[in-house]
């Protein structure tokens, strides 16, 4: 058992993927309760998911955000309405102030 310590442990794609089928699972078993002949099914886990998410469960390192989630690397991304009929849509890289 010191390996899923180990493996809970540390913030690695391993714990990632171990907590995100938690929470599928988990979410999925509750979603088969019914209750007053209601059943919420797949959206159960969406709400364990925010739940654990609440609870401080973050990935901050592997999905490359900081702790407000925005983006640390890049390329940035540009929206443009110049008419009513043309939409632009922009790639461009970040300028380095210096």
């Amino acid at each position: 058992m010191t390996w899923l310590s180990e493996v809970l442990g540390v913030a690695s794609v391993s714990h990632f993927i171990a907590v995100i089928a938690f929470v599928i699972a988990v979410g999925m078993a509750l979603g088969r309760v019914t209750i007053f002949g209601v059943s919420l099914r797949a959206a159960f886990v969406r709400l364990v998911g925010i739940v654990v998410g609440h609870y401080g469960m973050q990935f901050p390192e592997l999905l490359q955000t900081d702790e407000n989630g925005v983006r640390l690397d890049g390329e940035a991304f540009g929206a443009e309405a110049p008419d009513d009929y043309t939409f632009k849509l922009t790639f461009k890289k970040p300028m380095d102030v210096e």
